[in-house]
Parts: C-alpha cells; structure tokens; sequence
C-alpha cells in the first residue's frame, strides 16, 4: 500500500471513529484523571467501571468530562446494584476540578440489604395453562430479585395475550417484602378481539393495493401483535417508506371488534446517491475470499415505476482494492418486482458489466444477464435461485517470459445461493452463528461453451467465553468439477486462497502463483480459528491460525498438503465495524519467497469472517 492510500485509510477510520464515540456528547475542556469508588464490597472497582461511559487516563488518554455523564454512570452504578437484588443501593456522586484541566470524579456507595424473589403466585388467567404463563414469565423463585427482569417478564405475558387476540389485558403486580420479595400478579384478560377493517392514511404516491398485500392481516382477523409487527416491518422494506405507523382505534368490547390505521410517511420515488468510503466487496468471480477496497458507490434508483410498485435502478461502483492497489469495476442496471403471482419475493432481472485487475498481468471482464428469484424476509435468511448467461474474458500476461494468455468463454448457468445468519449482532459478534452455500451448474442443456458445477459451503461460529472475550472460527470448503472429465476446467474460476480473509500468511491470492500470477484448483479447503478481546478504549486485540490448502482433486488431499499461518491482529471499532491491521506468519516456510519474508500484514474492513 502506497504512502498516500495508507494516510488516507488512517486518517477516514480515525476520524469516522471520533465522530462515532462523541455522537450525542457535550464538548468541554475537561478530562477525566481518576475515578474513585468507596465502600463497595459485593463488586469490584474494575466491575463497575466496566459499567460506566466515563473513564479514566490512559495510554488512550481519558474521557472528556461531563455533567450529564455523570448522572448516566450513577444511573448505571445503580443499576448493577438493583439487577442484583440490592433495591436499597444508593448512590452519591461527586467530582473534584485539579490543574491542567483534569476532573476527579467519586462515587460513594451505600449497598444496602439483598432481596430474593421467594414466592410468584398469579391469577386470573383463562386462556393459557398456569405452566404456560409460568414459561412465559420465565422468573426463578429464590433468585435475587431483579425488577428489570420482572418488568420485562410480564410485557412478554402481554405479549403472548396480544399475539392471541387479547391486545386489552392488563396485568397487575404486587409485592409484599417479608423474608423476600413475595411478587403477585393478577390478570384481567379482556375478550377476543377481531379485526374490522384497516384505514391507509397519508399515502400520496403509493397505492393502497401495494400497501394492504404487505400487511397480514385482514378483516374479521383475530387481533395478533406479532402479525402487526411483522406487516409494519414489511411496509418499511419496500422502501417506499421512512416510516410507518400502525394503531388500534375504534375499539368496541361489546361487539369485540376493532380498526387497524396505518399511517405511512413516504420517500421520494426517485433517487440519486453517491457515497465514498472504505468497505468489504466480494470477489466478482467467486474464486477468492472477499477484500477491503476503497470505493466510490453511485446510484440511480426509481421506487415506484409506472406507479405499480416495481423498481427500476443503475448502480455503479469503481473501487481500489487496498491490499494490491488494483482497480476494479461493478456497473448494473436492475428491474426488481416485490410480487410474483401472490407470492411475497422479489423476481431479478439484471444486465450487468464487471471488471478486476488481480495485478498487472492478471485481469478479468464479465458481461452478462440475469434472472432471479430472491426470498428475503429478514437479515438472517436469504435465498435465491435463478438463471445467468455471461461471457468472461481473462487475460494473463507473465512478461518474464514474452507470453499472453487470452481466454474468451461464454457460460450459461442455473444458480442458487442460501445464506442463514443467527450472529447477535452483525458487525460485532458475540455468540451464533451463520452458514451459507452457494452452487451452479454451468452448461449441460443449457449450452455455452463450458460444462461443470461449482459449489461453495461455509460455516462459522461464535462463542462468549467470558464477558467480552470472544472465540470464534470459521470452516469453508468449496469443489469443481468438469461433467466431461477429459475437459479441464476454467482458469479463472478455480480456487484461490490468500489474504485479509483467507490465509492471512500469504498475499491477496498468492497462495500458489507462478510469476506473479494466482495459481486456482478444483477443491478448496479453509479453516480459520481467532481469540478476540478487548484491550482499552475502542481498540482490540485478536490472535489466529489459519489452515487450508488447495488441490486438484479431493483424492489428492494430504495432510501434508495443509499449511498453516499464525498471527495476531490489531482492530479498531468504528461505525462500519472493526478496521483491522493483521501481522500473520507462515508455519514452516517451504521455499526461498516465504523465507524472506515471513510476515504478511493484512488490512481488513470488518473481521474475517
């Protein structure tokens, strides 16, 4: 990476960062020197300063120093306290202003008695068994008494009345101290209550019709909050809308019925973006593992064509990669319709023109169409199948030896792809897990002038093992093969292995390479396994081991053929997830190049995996 790319990256995630942690704060000249906690025993200090958004000095430096800070960190000094049992907790703060412009903050602690939830007893309830509203309610008698835990409890058991028809039941609680807390909870549970009709409000541009197919209910319906959340949820993801509101109104306990309005605030149909920034692009062949890349990101974009809900849009999207300093092209123009004959998906047709330059002897175009039928009803489940015609063009220029290698195919291909994502969060994750596959059979009846299947299968997991220590790993194992076996497969969409994301202990695709052009096989093994943690402020630490090995055939897999790198890493939270600068070295170097140089470094924009 160049002097002045590097600056630049620095400089865009440094400053991202900054306006990042002082969103929302005051600005003063003041920074926090220590702070001081008295009289606690229950927690330690490094408990509870964990807890609060001021901090003391540093390597980093300090916090800049508040008022209203303050008042958050007693708040959440005393919230620890009560999530525990200690009702009686109060909390005293103060702070002192010394020389050079430094704060002294004190917090002094009165913990009081602990309380236990000895007794739950409730009544009242028709529609479900005492153990359902006990599964419900999900509270441990002789536990410390949490009212945090007790007040969500019971919104979760009116919940469950409202997602049954019951949206008017009301719950009651009441404790008595003796021995323990003694928790009582009456239920009034209303009558069943059904749908009359459903009011739109406040759309101008976008019909009612598009509008009522993506709420699921409908009159004489039984009233289910969930159903609501989900139609809401709906109407937000077509687009057309910055917000929605829907609310019960009319309401008739006689007759048990009532009115759904739906007030929704509309977009402009027509759009125009242009974003610059820093960010993981995917490999447009699929032959390596996604990249970091400076991007400049241009859209056009029609919400509501001929006023029948579909979308018209044009993208465009130079980038750099940062790891070679290639440039690299992504242009489309998309025509997406949100129904297909009263099934909720999205059907695809797409004419698109990618570029990439792997190094300057390497580069690749593809030009092509497609049609897709895309199921994508939240973040965590995405599934598309469809058909693509695309005509690759790839060249090989290796200058040592006077030679280029130009390769023109033309491919016709059925896709599918499957993706499911059950992380806690998504650029930073704690616990779950995620799993996808991708695969295609490219030719056979559906001509082209080449005949084989690709596919492609990953799976990671994430572990808590203690607060915000974090073990994670990754398995990816992908295969291709030729339906005619005396026919090899093509070049450029073989396996590369290599990278921020991939062996980290090699360069961006140099996993095998020949005069500075990436060697693919047929089979691809990857296993990634890191340890991230916390070190001060927003920076982290992470250490790793990466294996993998690509091969021609899955009979010519050793474990000899396996390679291995290790390394640590230093990352940074901004807001598009952790900047990440990786230090990998190859186990047990095997010729002159790795022993010269036995460390790689990687920059990455999120983790790897």
């Amino acid at each position: 990476m160049n002097s002045f790319l590097k600056r630049l990256f620095v400089l865009y995630i440094l400053f991202s960062t900054l306006l990042f942690a002082q969103r929302g704060g005051e600005f003063t000249t003041y920074k926090v020197d220590e702070i001081i906690i008295n009289n606690n025993s229950v927690f330690s200090d490094r408990k509870i300063l964990r807890e609060l958004k001021l901090k003391e000095s540093g390597i980093m430096g300090s916090t800049t120093f508040t008022e209203r800070l303050l008042r958050l960190d007693k708040v959440a000094i005393r919230n620890l306290y009560l999530r525990n049992g200690y009702l009686a907790c109060q909390i005293e703060e103060s702070y002192q202003r010394e020389d050079n412009n430094r704060v002294n903050v004190t917090f002094n602690i009165t913990e009081g008695e602990q309380f236990y939830l000895t007794e739950l007893k409730f009544s009242g309830q028709k529609l479900f068994s005492k153990k359902r509203v006990s599964n419900i309610l999900n509270l441990t008698v002789n536990d410390p008494y949490n009212p945090f835990q007790v007040q969500n409890s019971i919104k979760k058991l009116k919940n469950a009345y409202a997602n049954n028809g019951k949206p008017l039941a009301k719950i009651v609680d009441s404790i008595t101290v003796n021995n323990g807390i003694h928790l009582s909870l009456r239920i009034h549970e209303n009558p069943i209550m059904r749908i009359r009709k459903i009011i739109i409000n406040n759309n101008k541009l976008v019909k009612d019709h598009f509008i009522r197919r993506e709420i699921l209910l409908d009159s004489t319906d039984i009233y289910s909050q969930e159903l609501i959340n989900r139609s809401r949820k709906h109407l937000f993801d077509t687009g057309y809308f910055s917000n929605v509101n829907i609310n019960t109104t009319n309401i008739d306990t006689t007759r048990r019925f009532l009115d759904l309005e739906v007030y929704v605030y509309e977009r402009e149909m027509h759009h125009l973006e242009m974003n610059f920034g820093f960010g993981q692009k995917r490999d447009i062949t699929n032959t390596g593992e996604p990249y970091t890349a400076m991007s400049l990101e241009g859209q056009w974009l029609n919400r509501n064509l001929m006023d029948k809900g579909h979308k018209l849009s044009a993208d465009l999207s130079p980038a750099i990669n940062l790891n070679t300093l290639q440039p690299n092209l992504e242009t489309d123009i998309s025509y997406r319709i949100p129904w297909l004959v009263g099934f909720r998906s999205t059907s695809l047709f797409r004419i698109f023109l990618e570029q990439v330059r792997y190094s300057k002897d390497e580069r690749i175009s593809i030009g092509g169409a497609e049609t897709a039928l895309i199921i994508n009803p939240s973040k965590r489940y995405y599934f598309k199948t469809g058909l693509e015609v695309r005509r690759v063009f790839s060249q090989y220029s290796v200058l040592e030896i006077d030679q280029t290698t130009l390769q023109e195919e033309t491919e016709r291909s059925l896709n599918l792809q499957y993706r499911r994502d059950m992380r806690d969060d998504f650029l930073f994750p704690h616990a779950g897990y995620t799993y996808s596959f991708k695969g295609k059979v490219v030719g056979t009846i559906l001509g082209g002038t080449q005949d084989y299947y690709k596919f492609e299968t990953s799976f990671s997991q994430y572990i808590n093992l203690y607060e915000d220590l974090i073990l994670a790993y990754s398995i990816k194992t992908g295969r291709m093969a030729a339906f005619d076996q005396s026919k090899p497969t093509p070049d450029y969409e073989k396996f590369k292995l290599g990278g921020p994301s991939s062996l980290r202990g090699w360069d961006s695709r140099q996993f095998l390479s020949e005069n500075g052009i990436a060697i693919g096989k047929n089979v691809k093994l990857l296993s990634n396994i890191e340890l991230r943690f916390p070190l001060i402020w927003r920076l982290g630490g992470e250490i790793f081991l990466d294996s993998g090995g690509l091969f021609s055939d899955i009979n010519s897999i050793t474990y000899q053929s396996i390679r291995f790198d290790a390394g640590f890493g230093l990352t940074i939270a901004s807001p598009l997830g952790p900047a990440r600068v990786d230090f990998a070295r190859i186990i047990d170097p095997r010729n002159a190049t790795e022993r010269k140089n036995p460390w790689e470094i990687q920059f990455g924009i999120p983790y790897a995996f």
